[in-house]
């Protein structure tokens, strides 16, 4: 295999593992709902040992851009093979969502009431809005209003 394909493979079983158990204790009707954070944290924490011990001696189990690009910062990587790790974590990122989605797609299109989604999508959308507007007005310079 190599290490672009143990990337995208690698990344793909982090998030399955991981985001696949965010889903069974968040959606309702699933074995594991509301079985709280430290399923979700003991998930993630199996899903990151997982995808590392799969991919490691193949392609260094990097399984995130940030760690690409800090591992070639410090000269422990190559500048040139970057762009590829990036474009197969996303890709096996991409991956791992559509398989999550796929799992548990009959719980998610019984997750409620389809207004109440919109709803909380269109909430979401504020609170990033206003995330911008914050960061925005902090990279300007302006000065912050006291209270």
């Amino acid at each position: 295999m190599s290490p672009i394909l143990a990337e995208v493979f690698g990344t793909a079983i982090l998030i399955v593992l991981g985001d696949g158990v965010v889903a069974n204790v968040v959606l309702q009707r699933t074995k594991g709902h509301n079985s709280g954070w430290i399923v979700i944290t003991a998930g993630w924490a199996f899903g990151v040992t997982i995808a590392v011990y799969c991919v490691n001696s193949i392609s260094g189990a990097h399984l995130n851009p940030a760690v690409t690009i800090a591992l070639a910062s410090i000269g422990a990587f190559d500048w040139a093979k970057v762009p590829m790790y990036i474009v197969a974590q996303i890709g096996g990122g991409f991956l791992g969502g559509v398989i999550v989605w796929l799992a548990y797609r009959g719980f998610l299109d019984d997750a409620g009431d389809p207004s109440a989604r919109r709803q909380s999508a269109l909430g979401n959308h504020r609170r990033i809005r206003a995330g911008a507007v914050v960061t925005r007005r902090a990279l300007s310079g302006q000065p912050r209003a006291r209270f």
